[in-house]
């Protein structure tokens, strides 16, 4: 509405004894003012007093004070604009619906039809360096992707460092192996970084706040976990034919300990296949050999991982000698001697022996985490194999 400067008070203005009168004069500002600097010089007065007598709980109350009004302001609402249409023109002042203009339908936008990921014709495996931890990348020839597991929190950022120089922007199939932190610590970063096609995950909880942040996100996110449990056929879509990657354990109705609940997957493409058991032990090895056939199990190479680059016989002694390439029967040997600790490396070199028996050019590697990637390429690590003919 029109604004007018404020004149004489036209009203009358009537005196002690009733009669009219010209209105007195304003006095009644510089009252105010004087009042408010009063009123100011006694809390300033009174802050000093509090002051003196008591320093540090008048610190304490001003940075509360404080406190208070940034949190006030950063939680204050801001009015929403309105925005104008840059298709219309805007109304005038005081008009009338009928004289609002008729919006200008624009053309709607043609949306860039998505980049197909480019083939390479070879389905890549990376083992990402999250040190003691487990991150595993895959690429199908097709360009589909998949991540296994993804390390501790502090990982974040180099399994984010890594899949950025690889290009990647979607995830096809994510992995959560199980929920120990060292292979879902940083997981639920993942999540809400990247756009995900399927998630999948084993039917075991655990109490920890990497877990449920994890869940957290997935909600968040509206995606809906696909529980993965070892079936005839049990295998995960991820868009390309050409490689296969089938889930062979955990099985359903079978009580694991944490480690082996972990998703073991058989991922074959043409003639080489791989498999990949995350913490799997000897009790989830044993289902599977009693519930697969020798074909769900059949791999190229089998690589254990532990804390050591290679398996050594007369360990921690003056002669200690590391095994670089050592046969099943030289293994055996090896065994009894009492070369290796029980519920410690033994495990690891049975299941090796288990996987070269009987099987033509078959291998088996034992290496550390951090060695993977060269131990896949035959420079470091300790390889079985069945003969040296």
């Amino acid at each position: 509405m029109p604004h007018h400067e404020q004149g004489p008070d036209p009203r009358p203005h009537h005196d002690r004894d009733g009669h009219n009168g010209p209105p007195p004069p304003h006095h009644h500002s510089h009252r105010s003012r004087n009042a408010i600097l009063i009123c100011l010089a006694v809390l300033l007065t009174f802050a000093f007093i509090f002051w003196l007598t008591d320093p540090v709980g008048f610190r304490e109350r001003m940075e509360t004070a404080a406190k208070m009004e940034q949190e006030y302001a950063q939680n204050r609402p801001v009015p929403t604009p309105i925005m104008t249409d840059p298709g219309t023109t805007p109304p005038p002042i005081g008009a009338t619906p009928s004289a609002v203009p008729e919006k200008t339908e624009k053309p709607a936008a043609t949306k860039a039809p998505e980049k197909e990921p480019a083939e390479t014709g070879a389905l890549e495996v990376y083992i990402i360096d999250v040190g003691q931890a487990d991150s595993i990348f895959l690429r199908s020839p097709k360009g589909k992707t998949m991540l296994i597991d993804s390390g501790e929190a502090q990982n974040y950022d180099d399994v984010c460092a890594f899949l950025k120089e690889q290009g990647v922007t979607k995830l096809d199939v994510v992995v959560a192996t199980h929920p120990h932190n060292d292979h879902i610590g940083s997981m639920y970063k993942i999540i809400n970084t990247y756009e995900i096609g399927k998630f999948y995950m084993p039917a075991v909880t655990h109490n920890t706040a990497t877990y449920e942040k994890m869940l957290d996100a997935l909600a968040d996110k509206n995606i809906t976990p696909r529980i993965a449990y070892a079936k005839p056929n049990a295998k995960i879509a991820w868009g390309d034919g050409s490689v296969t990657a089938r889930i062979v354990s955990p099985f359903e109705g079978v009580e694991y300990e944490m480690n082996d609940w972990s998703i073991v997957l058989h991922v074959s493409f043409k003639d080489t296949s791989i498999l990949l058991t995350a913490d799997a032990e000897t009790y989830a090895e044993s289902v599977m050999l009693a519930n697969l056939t020798a074909a769900d199990l059949d791999a190229d190479v089998l690589i254990i991982l532990t804390a050591v680059d290679y398996v050594y016989v007369n360990f921690n002694k003056p002669d200690q000698r590391r095994l670089e390439e050592v046969t099943v029967e030289e293994m055996e040997r090896h065994i009894k001697e009492g070369q290796f600790a029980k519920g410690s490396m033994l495990p690891k070199v049975e299941a090796c022996l288990r996987f070269v028996r009987g099987k033509n050019k078959k291998e088996a590697i034992i290496t550390s985490l951090e060695k993977a990637g060269l131990a896949a390429t035959g420079e470091i690590g300790t390889r079985i194999i069945a003969d040296r003919g």
